[in-house]
């Protein structure tokens, strides 16, 4: 019975000294892990989903926690949230993502902008804009704004030409002789 007690005993030790191993290796990981995790930075983050041409608001904005990486620098910091307010959606925005610089632009009311002047005059419609074939795009399109509504009214100078369908060639039979 002595025996017994003895080999118990050992098998206890073992087992005591075991968990202690593992607890401390838990800890120095967990330690070793908490030092090389890199820097947090606060963005701005879309509390909901924006579209391309809602104007942003205090409300649609919030704080969000990201690692400083390198993508870090793409990000809005969370400081410049008053100067992002009153600007417009230029690539849809999903709610909780980070907002990247380039998708937002210009503020809504900014008079550069030919909906920003358009929007003073309710029920008017812009002036328009000459194309011809070789110039496909107009000078101003860069006032334009993601989501403006734009009316396009095509006026055909000439008349196409008719089409004429191809007339087909005769079949051509060779007759070979034996020589």
């Amino acid at each position: 019975m002595l025996k017994r007690l003895m080999s118990t005993g050992i098998n206890m030790v073992v087992l005591a000294v075991s968990i202690g191993v593992f607890l401390l290796a838990f800890f120095l990981l967990n330690m070793m892990g908490a030092a090389q995790r890199p820097p947090t930075i606060k963005v701005l983050s879309a509390t909901r989903d924006l579209s391309i041409g809602e104007v942003i608001t205090a409300d649609t904005l919030a704080e969000k926690t990201v690692f400083q990486d390198d993508n870090a620098s793409l990000y809005i910091p969370a400081e410049e949230a008053e100067g992002v307010a009153g600007g417009i959606v230029a690539q849809p925005i999903f709610a909780g993502q980070p907002v990247f610089r380039t998708s937002i632009i210009a503020k809504a009311a900014e008079d550069t902008r030919l909906s920003a002047v358009l929007a003073k005059y309710p029920g008017y419609s812009l002036f328009p804009l000459p194309l011809d074939a070789n110039n496909l795009v107009s000078p101003d399109a860069a006032s334009f704004l993601p989501g403006d509504l734009v009316g396009v009214t095509v006026v055909i100078a000439s008349r196409p030409q008719a089409q004429s369908t191809p007339t087909a060639m005769p079949d051509m039979i060779v007759e070979l002789q034996p020589t």
